[in-house]
């Protein structure tokens, strides 16, 4: 599985720049409420363990079964059927034009165009050799097919798709809850500092520390923006769960059928029909598998027992 240089660069600027809003909140203004700091670490751990989650875990990929053979069986067949035509291959010929008759061979661009249609109308991956189920599509990064592809997140490095969905909302919903609670603290302690009420931007010895402003204004900046950009993804997801159709199928201009309540795509796409738990908010599988008893073997008969039931016979032989 291949990966790009981008989002390699992504994943690696989204632990350095959380591990510096963290330690810069936590060191310069969180350092001497314990509760606080408390929350603030929770809520970053959370936010890396999605995050690790999201980039390690397979999105969906589908797993090639022989699909080369098959759809070169049904191109012969198609090819077979086409060439008993009575008239001249066109783009426009149809199973109904055809019945035995002159054996018209086809050139090298009407079989192109007869191939490329069977692949669309089967939906087949020259790339992957493999069918695609519905809402499935091929990402050009990962070399992959994946099944109900949304788009593929360079900050995660991975594709999102309907078997990491989880991971990936639980990502972005603890991102802006840390960066809510940085921000918090910020204006709180800003505010304070411009009432003289806090000291927290002064060293030891009275003076402006220009250090912790300048960390302070920086993680303030980083916040709002990744706070911001985590809205507009949780908008996108939404719109995406309620309607039942993801990114891609989107762009492609799929129809919406049907419009479902935000609790009930949840339940039915992301947390699996489960009953509430606590790993619902975990970056987990949302319940234990547990593995089925082996059928237990039927008793044997023993020779006693055929004695008992049948004695004559087994006198005979």
């Amino acid at each position: 599985m291949q990966k790009g240089r981008l989002g390699i660069l992504c994943v690696t600027l989204v632990w350095i720049l959380a591990s510096f809003v963290y330690f810069s909140v936590s060191y310069f203004l969180a350092s001497n409420n314990g509760v606080l700091n408390g929350v603030l670490f929770l809520s970053v751990m959370l936010m890396c363990w999605s995050h690790l989650a999201a980039t390690s875990s397979s999105p969906g990929y589908t797993r090639k079964q022989g699909g080369k053979a098959k759809f070169e069986k049904l191109v012969a067949a198609e090819l077979a059927l086409l060439e008993n035509c009575k008239t001249k291959p066109t783009n426009n010929l149809s199973h109904d034009d055809c019945s035995s008759g002159s054996g018209a061979k086809f050139s090298r661009k009407q079989r192109q165009k007869i191939i490329a249609k069977l692949r669309q109308e089967k939906r087949y991956c020259k790339l992957c050799e493999n069918f695609k189920p519905k809402s499935t599509h091929h990402c050009s990064t990962c070399q992959r097919c994946v099944y109900k592809m949304d788009h593929h997140c360079p900050w995660i490095n991975n594709c999102v798709g309907g078997k990491n969905l989880k991971k990936f909302l639980l990502f972005v919903s603890y991102t802006m809850l840390s960066c809510t609670i940085v921000i918090g603290i910020l204006v709180y302690n800003f505010v304070e500092y411009l009432k003289g009420r806090s000291q927290k931007f002064k060293n030891s010895a009275g003076i402006v520390d220009t250090t912790a402003i300048l960390c302070c204004s920086l993680s303030f900046l980083l916040s709002v923006i990744f706070l911001a950009f985590g809205v507009s993804l949780i908008m996108e997801q939404h719109e995406a769960l309620i309607t039942g159709i993801p990114g891609i199928d989107a762009l492609q201009g799929a129809r919406i059928k049907e419009f479902r309540g935000l609790s009930e795509a949840l339940h039915a796409d992301v947390l699996e029909n489960t009953a509430f738990t606590l790993r619902w908010f975990l970056p987990i599988r949302n319940s234990i598998k547990r593995r089925s008893p082996k059928p237990s073997r039927a008793p044997t008969k023993r020779l006693s027992d055929k004695k008992k039931k049948h004695p004559s016979r087994l006198k005979q032989n």
